[in-house]
């Protein structure tokens, strides 16, 4: 993909999904120089917000859905947060 985009001058972007669980800050597997911060506008934290409160993970009164995944207040804070870190 990064090659196929490369040649269209068109940027390619990684999102470290699950980069948290297993590295920590200095771990020098993780390429660090090619991590970018990117700031988000109100508008888009608003939409996250909105998209986040439609998931049906609550459960009514519950935070626990049917496949046993918790939506925490940490894990929620860490999606609605004011910017998201990127791979270029």
């Amino acid at each position: 993909a990064r090659q196929a985009a490369a040649a269209l001058d068109i940027p390619v972007l990684g999102c470290p999904v699950w980069l948290w669980h297993w590295a920590h800050p200095e771990d020098p597997r993780v390429p660090w120089e090619r991590m970018n911060r990117i700031v988000l506008s109100e508008e888009i934290r608003r939409l996250k917000v909105d998209a986040i409160a439609c998931l049906n993970v609550w459960g009514g009164t519950s935070r626990v859905a049917a496949d046993g995944m918790t939506l925490t207040t940490e894990k929620v804070a860490h999606f609605i947060r004011d910017a998201e870190l990127v791979f270029r």
